[in-house]
Formats: C-alpha cells, structure tokens, sequence
C-alpha cells in the first residue's frame, strides 16, 4: 500500500515538473513571435503618443497583433521594468500600462538604446564577450565589459536572443542570463 502511494505522488510531481516546463517553453517562443512583430521601441513610442498609456486594445489598434499577444508583450515591458501596470476601477477598459515617470504628469526621457556607432554593439563583439565569461551574459555584466548603458545592454541581448544566438535563462534571484546556444564556441 505504501509503494502505491510513492508511486501516485512521484507521478504527480513528474506531471506538474513537466507542466511548468512547458509553461516556460510556450511563454518564451511565443514571445519571441511576438517581438519579430513588434519592439519594446514601438509599445514606448506609442505610449509616448498617448500620454505614457498604453492598454492592449490600443496595440492591437496598431499593430497586427492578437489581444492576447498584446497582453504578453505589455507584460514582458512591464517585468523589465520600462512600464508598470495600473488598475482603474472607475474605468472598466481594463488594465492600462504607463511608462514609469508619467504617474505624477511628468515627461520623462525613456533610455532606449540609440543607434549611433559611439554606443552600437556588434553582434560578434557580444558573442567574443559572451566567450570571454564562459558562455553567459547578464545586462550588467555586457554594460560593465564594453562600456555601454544598461538599456543598450539589455537591447543587444535581446536582439540576439531573438536571432536565437541566445537562450534566456532566469536565476534563482530573477537575473536574466543569456546563454551561448552554440557551445562549440566556447572550446575555441
């Protein structure tokens, strides 16, 4: 009787072990579909014109994008920490989205990474730096290393994993690590 019941929660744990695996799986292509659509830069310019809100119906107005990828897209900004999510219960347009900085009417600067040559990364310079640290990048660690802002950082990383040059990778703390896809790099 004992071993029936090991049997029933190992199976168990396997089953829910194997959910969130997937979870993570599907939430990280589908975000990579959604971002060969549409960039960070597009969602903060469109707030930007909408007085630092945006909500998802107003994506979806824009750019050719379903509600629900709208949804995923805005949350993933809001993780990162470019907008923040504010509930109106007088309003029942549901969540709106606002640029941090714009809640007390202020207009601020947005950093998002600019394209001259003085703060352009190439992508081999990432991969030799990525080398360089064993095969991992954080954006702090790629700012710190080649002398760039946290913002063109961030966008450099995410620009290669979304070329799949990079997996991304969450650390127990909430780091994100972009990891080498091809490990043959790192033998040379």
């Amino acid at each position: 009787m004992e071993l029936h019941k090991l049997m029933i929660l190992a199976s168990t744990l396997v089953t829910a072990g194997g959910g969130v695996g997937f979870t993570l799986w599907y939430y990280t292509s589908k975000l990579k579909q959604i971002g060969s659509k549409i960039t960070d830069r597009d969602i903060v310019e469109l707030a930007k014109q909408n007085n630092g809100r945006v909500t998802p119906a107003l994506v979806c107005e824009h750019f050719d994008v379903s509600l629900a990828d709208a949804k995923i897209k805005l949350d993933s900004l809001t993780m990162s920490g470019v907008i923040s999510t504010h509930y109106d219960w007088n309003d029942w347009t549901g969540t709106t989205y606002m640029i941090k900085g714009y809640e007390k009417g202020s207009n601020p600067s947005i950093h998002l990474p600019k394209s001259n040559s003085k703060t352009a990364l190439t992508d081999a310079e990432v991969i030799r730096l990525a080398i360089a640290m064993g095969g991992s990048l954080t954006p702090s660690a790629l700012c710190f290393k080649a002398d760039v802002s946290v913002d063109t950082a961030k966008a450099k990383l995410e620009e290669l994993y979304q070329k799949e040059i990079f997996e991304l990778q969450v650390t127990d703390n909430g780091t994100y690590l972009y990891v080498l896809v091809d490990k043959n790099l790192l033998g040379q």
